[in-house]
């Protein structure tokens, strides 16, 4: 799916380059404005959603996070599904510059304890009783997903990216850059620190985001839940 031609008429966008790979569950575009690279994605979040992301940045800085968020032009962050973000240039990561960034994330979630919960999502604990938080949806309100999501701990919550693997950390000349804040809420720590922490319940909460949008993954995702 291409970008609508009024979203990039917004944005002043001058060439549709070509598809990025690994949007798996948005559609994701290279594009050019004045000989500078930009990327358009699509999304299902809403505007409050997106701007949510920008309470953010002070914290980001502070904790010495780079990253990419949506652009903001004449007032608005999305436009017909889709968003803008700056092209970050860089090399793939590797699973051993995950660790790198989890003091840096912790730093994120201390510094974000005050902040209120992501428009449209919830804390992990909380999804049996929400039902759905950004495209996690339970498939049932009982059974050994909603168990396993409740035994969370009680702890302190405070903004969490969820989604930490190598696809989503562009090493730059400058350092490592974390993108796709998609799934970002306000949870707890664990999900973004070792898998060992409570694994079972963060692959039971990834179950639920797959339910719907992935469902492909979701038969190899619950044997590990």
């Amino acid at each position: 799916m291409r970008p609508p031609e009024r979203f990039l008429f917004r944005h002043g966008i001058e060439r549709v380059v070509r598809p990025l790979t690994g949007g798996a569950r948005n559609h994701v575009w290279l594009v050019e404005r004045g000989g500078v690279r930009f990327v358009a994605k699509s999304t299902r979040r809403s505007a409050a959603a997106l701007w949510w992301l920008h309470r953010l940045e002070p914290a980001l800085r502070e904790a010495g996070l780079r990253t990419a968020l949506p652009i903001v032009a004449r007032g608005r962050i999305v436009l017909e599904g889709w968003t803008l973000e700056h092209f970050i240039s860089g090399r793939p990561a590797g699973v051993q510059d995950i660790a790198a960034l989890r003091p840096a994330l912790l730093h994120l979630h201390r510094l974000t304890r005050n902040i209120p919960q992501r428009p449209g999502f919830c804390a992990a604990r909380e999804l049996p009783r929400v039902f759905r938080s950004g495209d996690a949806v339970l498939p049932s309100r009982s059974g050994p997903l909603v168990k396993t999501l409740r035994a969370l701990p009680q702890g302190p919550h405070g903004a969490v990216h969820a989604e930490l693997n190598p696809s989503n950390i562009i090493l730059t000349d400058t350092g490592p850059c974390l993108i796709d804040w998609d799934e970002a809420r306000r949870d707890l720590a664990l999900f973004d620190q070792a898998p060992s922490q409570h694994a079972s319940a963060r692959a039971a909460f990834e179950v639920a985001s797959c339910w719907q949008v992935e469902p492909r993954r979701t038969i190899a995702l619950a044997r590990r839940a």
